[in-house]
């Protein structure tokens, strides 16, 4: 009996430890902006012609250098472009795992959100991966399909740990990945939870809550009525 105990006091623990979910996931701007403290916008649109690495964009030293990852550049593309909105910034993608990388130079921004879309007018599968400070991994990836016809499609992510940098990526041959519109900030303190967008329910804390009610209840004596206690 005690080594069962000692089993789901072991299970009630862990799960409790990896649930609730880090961060929401929003698809929806308006909605990511609402649930920020601050944040910053970077457009593009001051930008022109080629390159392959933007530099520090941004204000002070709360800054983002966007970086080719795989890619053989990243081009400056204007309006011609569908999706741009005058600018945005395209990564050539021939390679594998091809796409851009937003490195944030200051720690505490917690909070990204950005328009991407692939640009030959069919859909492709596009890979986020967020790093938090401090990862030599991913903190959290999802693939998300862009639209046909270059329409944007917008990621927003909220989170409580500063985030070092975020990913943007193909996979081989399907064609370069766009990035527009791209914002950072802090999440704010009672950010409104969106109904549709938040990540899946951490099911394992509610098991590690029911495993300890379990170990709990059984410590408890029962009396039946007309025993008396020996």
């Amino acid at each position: 009996m005690r080594l069962i105990k000692a089993c789901l006091l072991g299970v009630g623990v862990v799960a409790l430890a990896a649930g609730p979910a880090m961060g929401a996931i929003f698809t929806d701007r308006a909605t990511w902006e609402a649930a920020l403290a601050s944040r910053q916008d970077i457009s593009f649109n001051g930008l022109s012609g080629f390159m392959f690495n933007t530099g520090a964009l941004g204000s002070g030293g709360d800054t983002v250098s966007f970086i080719p990852v795989n890619a053989s550049w990243i081009e400056v593309r204007d309006s011609n472009t569908p999706s741009c909105d005058i600018r945005c910034i395209m990564a050539n993608t021939t390679s594998i795992d091809g796409g851009l990388l937003g490195a944030l130079a200051l720690t505490t921004n917690t909070a990204v959100g950005f328009n991407v879309f692939t640009v030959d007018n069919r859909g492709y599968n596009v890979t986020i991966r967020i790093y938090n400070v401090g990862s030599s991994t991913p903190d959290y990836t999802t693939t998300i399909p862009t639209v046909t016809g270059n329409t944007p499609v917008f990621f927003g992510y909220t989170g409580t740990v500063g985030i070092k940098q975020v990913e943007i990526l193909t996979t081989p041959g399907t064609g370069d990945v766009a990035l527009d519109n791209f914002s950072y900030g802090i999440t704010g303190p009672e950010g409104p939870p969106p109904p549709t967008d938040t990540p899946e329910v951490p099911t394992l804390g509610y098991v590690g809550i029911g495993f300890l009610a379990v170990l709990l209840g059984s410590n408890r004596k029962v009396r039946l009525p007309g025993r008396s206690r020996r």
